[in-house]
């Protein structure tokens, strides 16, 4: 982590952070911030979904899916009680093609 005034060491700490979560989810990350000591990692990105934290709530998260292109939210993934797992919800009148539910399917494995 980083505690000092160094930006080499900002650079370290988001490089390796990236490398983190490209080798668990197979995508890009496309912010990475180091606030307080701690990793605040804001959005990840396939190649045409951006997952992006919402809220988080005591034990489980709320994440957006946004169309890379279009820029406007396709749904979200949240909790869903009873299935006791993570789920996806479509926004109304959205569509999605075999490598977009790849994606969507791949985040929802690393939420676990």
């Amino acid at each position: 982590m980083y505690y000092g005034n160094d930006t080499e060491g900002i650079k370290s700490d988001t490089e390796s952070l990236s490398h983190l979560f490209d080798s668990q989810f197979g995508m890009q990350t496309k912010q990475v911030q180091i606030l307080s000591g701690q990793a605040n990692l804001g959005v990840i990105m396939s190649k045409y979904l951006e997952f992006s934290l919402i809220e988080r709530k005591p034990k489980t998260k709320v994440i957006g899916v946004w169309s890379i292109k279009s820029a406007n939210r396709l749904g979200i993934i949240k909790w869903y009680g009873p299935w006791r797992q993570y789920a996806f919800f479509p926004e109304k009148d959205t569509l999605f093609n075999v490598d977009c539910l790849a994606d969507i399917q791949s985040h929802i494995k690393g939420l676990r």
